[in-house]
């Protein structure tokens, strides 16, 4: 995509891979001139816009904005679409070693089970590991209350393998 911007615009792309949203956000708290677009995760959108580390979107710039799907429009953390265009979408499955784990693992109540203690490998991403352990509770992963803070917060460390507890 960025080779074919790049061959119809002529404009140069520089860009910068980070191994997660904090990282990147330092950059752009240590750089924030520098960037003209950036590509964080919806939590660190509405993180950035409370900042006002945003510049409101022209849309009259994005020609295909038509073609988005509405499903992925209004979203909470940028209900009108001021700051942030919808881009990549998707969920975190869970993957299993079928030759080392033989029964079927169909919830995140499974992976939450402790059976698997200390075999686990999860997105280095803490918003995403607490959606996790809500939904392996059966709330929804938007009920960070601190009565479920206290249930997942227990189950993670049950799971955790005693080298990785703190």
């Amino acid at each position: 995509m960025i080779d074919g911007f790049i061959h119809k615009t002529g404009v140069k792309v520089v860009t910068e891979n980070y191994n997660s949203n904090e990282q990147m956000l330092a950059m752009l708290r240590a750089r924030p001139a520098f960037y003209d677009l950036v590509q964080p995760s919806q939590a660190y959108v509405e993180a950035l816009i409370k900042a006002n580390g945003l510049e409101p979107i022209e849309r009259a710039e994005i020609p295909n904005w038509r073609n988005l799907d509405p499903k992925f429009l209004g979203l909470p953390h940028d209900p009108e679409e001021k700051f942030s265009v919808p881009w990549l979408a998707g969920t975190v499955g869970i993957v299993v070693d079928t030759a080392e784990v033989r029964e079927p693992i169909k919830t995140w109540a499974d992976v939450f089970s402790g059976k698997y203690r200390g075999r686990i490998v999860i997105v280095n991403d803490q918003r995403e590991m607490v959606a996790w352990a809500l939904a392996s509770i059966g709330s929804p992963i938007t009920n960070v209350s601190n009565e479920n803070l206290a249930k997942v917060g227990t189950r993670a460390r049950a799971m955790a393998s005693p080298s990785q507890r703190v």
